[in-house]
């Protein structure tokens, strides 16, 4: 064992050491500092095992410090194992050297990962949201994908919180189940049978946290690597993220003014494991399935035993005419696995979404979820029990039918009346933006109006993310959800004014 005393030098000789001048962090406690000086002077062997150190006496002296300052520093090392404090003798570096043997060990060049961490894409962003930061000048922010601020119902949502937060239920001893809150799972099964003529029951409804969450847990659940998944030439990027992640290829079903073109799954040569679809307004189309389509698709689905996802995430923001049925309700198989979210209805802060799984997939689906985060939040979920039980819910939805079915018409006329046949859309009557193409434009023209209306104060979005193939020409995505009917006219003036075209 090394026998001689090892000095740690005075920063200051004076004896008013302020902390900055004894070395130590000007915003921390004077021990923390200390402690953790000493504790990298250890680890990296500047201080040697066994070693002896000064005595708080001594150490105090030359740092000008208090003397109960390098008690408390050396308690925490002797309590972390780094010094060891002998009665008579001194203080001493611990001789275990196993901590030694780890520093030496050189480090790899790049983590080891497991082949399903390597499988996880890299050019692609992983934050879905838009960014919507305030900025000085913007006066029209076409952004979409959830309602703002201004259209959040803040009162109502605090009162079903307050509501949940005294529900004995919060504070219960049972075990939160992996599904969700039974009654709220009751509430929603209840709901989209009437309001979206499904046939389920509540023990087919899982509440999940989002629409990605389902995703990625319907991909571990039913995709193997190499699988085949079925997909719209152009879709959300957050289910292509998804499914890339468990090793899944990818096949394109072509879209067209009736939708996926389900003729395409015939020539795929192994079939697909998973067909995934927003039938009811195609993701970033408009497009609408056809019924004659549905039809053909559960039909393949049946006969190759294969599933179809149906993310149906803005179906409630119809303005007119009536929704077509959904696949779920069309199916006598149980190939359907649907998605909701309440993401696009209140904020897509809260984390809130729900699946409705055949019965024969629950069980399953359940265990898989349960080791993932064993139950989605509990406060959150008797809020939205308690905000559909008090009708806080239908009235929120009805307000906000009616608020975005005027912003779109004053987008739908403003493209019109300033662009006339040179924006070409599709008016399906429903969601929360609408694609528009520019006659003439490529993607790289797209880009240049983007950077033209920046320059005036207006913010616009390419629907290029959202293929997996490049696109010669994919259009811009403008939202009303975060702009009211002043701000889409002002938006589409200063548009029309840029020399971009």
């Amino acid at each position: 064992m090394a026998a001689n005393l090892t000095q740690i030098p005075a920063i200051s000789s004076g004896s008013a050491c302020t902390q900055a001048d004894a070395g130590l962090g000007a915003t921390d406690p004077l021990y923390q500092a200390l402690y953790r000086e000493l504790r990298e002077a250890i680890l990296t062997g500047v201080l040697a095992p066994g070693a002896r150190l000064q005595s708080s006496r001594s150490l105090a002296a030359a740092r000008g410090i208090a003397r109960n300052t390098v008690l408390t520093a050396y308690e925490q090392l002797q309590a972390d194992g780094l010094i060891i404090c002998r009665t008579g003798s001194g203080t001493y570096v611990s001789e275990d050297l196993a901590y030694q043997r780890v520093r030496n060990t050189p480090a790899a060049a790049a983590p080891r990962l497991s082949a399903a961490a390597r499988r996880l894409p890299t050019d692609r962003p992983y934050r879905l949201g838009l960014d919507r930061r305030p900025e000085p000048g913007i006066v029209c922010d076409f952004s979409y994908g959830d309602p703002s601020r201004r259209l959040f119902p803040s009162r109502a949502w605090l009162n079903s919180l307050r509501a949940a937060i005294e529900d004995p239920r919060f504070f219960g001893y049972g075990s939160p189940a992996p599904e969700g809150f039974p009654p709220l799972r009751q509430a929603v099964a209840h709901y989209l049978n009437l309001s979206r003529r499904l046939l389920c029951t509540p023990e087919q409804v899982i509440i999940v946290s989002g629409s990605q969450q389902a995703l990625f847990l319907v991909a571990r659940l039913l995709v193997d690597p190499g699988d085949t998944i079925a997909v719209e030439e152009c879709c959300f990027h957050g289910a292509t993220l998804a499914f890339e992640s468990v090793g899944a290829k990818f096949a394109l079903l072509p879209i067209d003014a009736d939708g996926l073109d389900p003729e395409a799954l015939e020539w795929l040569p192994d079939g697909a494991r998973l067909i995934y679809t927003t039938p009811a307004n195609q993701f970033p189309t408009g497009a609408r399935l056809s019924l004659e389509r549905r039809l053909r698709l559960l039909d393949w689905a049946n006969r190759h035993d294969a599933y179809v996802f149906e993310d149906d995430y803005d179906g409630e923001f119809r303005y007119r005419g009536r929704t077509l049925t959904p696949l779920q309700a069309l199916d006598r198989n149980g190939r359907t696995i649907y998605c909701g979210t309440l993401s696009k209805i209140l904020h897509g802060g809260i984390r809130l979404g729900y699946l409705v799984l055949p019965p024969a997939l629950v069980p399953v689906f359940s265990r898989l979820k349960y080791l993932l985060d064993c139950h989605t939040d509990l406060l959150e979920q008797i809020a939205l029990t308690h905000f559909i039980e008090s009708g806080a819910f239908l009235r929120h939805l009805s307000r906000l039918r009616k608020v975005l079915a005027v912003r779109r018409q004053a987008l739908l006329d403003g493209l019109t009346d300033h662009f006339g046949d040179r924006a070409i859309f599709r008016d399906n009557g429903a969601g929360q933006h609408v694609l528009v193409q520019f006659a003439g434009h490529d993607k790289a023209r797209d880009d240049a109006l983007i950077a033209a209306a920046a320059a005036n104060g207006v913010r616009l979005y390419s629907a290029a993310r959202y293929y997996l193939r490049a696109p010669s020409r994919s259009g811009l995505l403008f939202g009303y959800t975060h702009a009211d009917v002043g701000e889409i006219e002002r938006g589409l003036a200063r548009l029309a004014r840029c020399n971009w075209y």
